[in-house]
């Protein structure tokens, strides 16, 4: 396939910070004409038009419905095949008029932060929900990843399940790679509180070994 003539360049830019672009996302990012993505992605755009998408699938779709005429970038944070919006604007616009540069998901970094490898990982999105409910019987002896939106159902996740402490190593990653990012190792429950609103939250719960 010719990329060259794609008119929707969805770039992975990795979980925020400049140093974990690609030199393709780079690249993409340099030749196309128009940018969009999230308010907190803008600046990797240098000095490209940027469009905020503020409702990032609707207004995504009007981005890229408004300017036919232009090569378009929708950054995504992570890597585009990791939970994203990539998969509705395929669905939308179809495989021939889209290109996916790849990037380094927020999976691969977080793991990397704490030195662990990340294969049979289960991995599960609660972005969007008030509820959160993991089967832990299922997933004995699994690495599991979370992401959380909803800072009360993760706290009240973790209360629920108090037990859960003395068979995880938790981890919680806030803001991971950008300049206030947190990392806590849950040890206690009061570890919790420590927890912010409003940022993006990632889980690790890796089984401790006997």
């Amino acid at each position: 396939m010719n990329h060259k003539n794609t008119p929707i360049s969805i770039i992975s830019v990795g979980p925020g910070n400049k140093k974990y672009l690609t030199l393709q996302a780079l690249d993409r990012i340099n030749a196309v004409e128009l940018l969009a993505g999230a308010g907190r992605l803008k600046g990797l755009a240098g000095n490209k038009d940027y469009i905020v998408l503020n409702d990032l699938v609707n207004d995504a779709f009007n981005v890229i419905e408004q300017n036919k005429n232009r090569s378009i970038g929708i950054l995504v944070s992570g890597d585009a095949g990791f939970f994203s919006l990539a998969t509705k604007i395929i669905k939308r616009f179809g495989k021939n008029n889209v290109e996916i540069i790849p990037g380094i998901s927020i999976l691969q970094a977080s793991f990397a932060a704490i030195k662990e490898s990340w294969p049979n990982t289960i991995t599960l999105s609660f972005h969007g929900k008030n509820h959160i409910s993991v089967d832990l019987i299922a997933y004995k002896n699994k690495k599991i990843l979370l992401l959380i939106d909803n800072i009360n159902a993760l706290k009240g996740f973790i209360y629920s399940n108090a037990y859960l402490l003395s068979k995880y190593n938790i981890y919680i990653f806030q803001n991971f790679s950008l300049d206030d990012e947190t990392v806590i190792n849950i040890n206690e429950l009061s570890d919790v509180e420590t927890l912010m609103d409003g940022k993006l939250t990632t889980v690790l719960m890796i089984p401790k070994r006997v």
